[in-house]
């Protein structure tokens, strides 16, 4: 064998710029995949999220119908309400219609009374 040394520096032109595009292949290749990689992680947890938010979309429309719901029961309580504050101004009503009759009474039967 010969004292020469095999390296670069005694490649040919064209087999430098072989090796050198081969080089930056080799670096540029991993760094794609890894962020193609990355990317379709991202989409994975893009799609997770949305799972999540149609999931909690779906809860909140079950909380409008519940609310809904009680909006009409609270309806009608309030018109049950209404219906017993107008039988319990009846009520005072006839009673003090009651009272006037019985102070009626009463004067009348004092009258009697003083009569006699």
């Amino acid at each position: 064998m010969s004292d020469q040394r095999i390296g670069i520096a005694s490649l040919s032109q064209p087999l430098k710029t072989l090796l050198l595009f081969l080089s930056i292949l080799a670096l540029v290749v991993p760094c794609v995949l890894g962020f193609v990689n990355f990317d379709k992680r991202l989409d994975i947890t893009e799609i997770v999220q949305k799972d999540h938010i149609e999931k909690d979309e779906a809860k909140w429309e079950k909380a409008g119908d519940q609310i809904d719901e009680i909006k009409g029961d609270i309806h009608g309580l309030e018109l049950i309400d209404r219906e017993l504050e107008i039988k319990y101004a009846e009520i005072l009503r006839r009673l003090e219609k009651s009272e006037m009759n019985d102070a009626r009474i009463i004067e009348k039967l004092d009258n009697l009374v003083k009569a006699e």
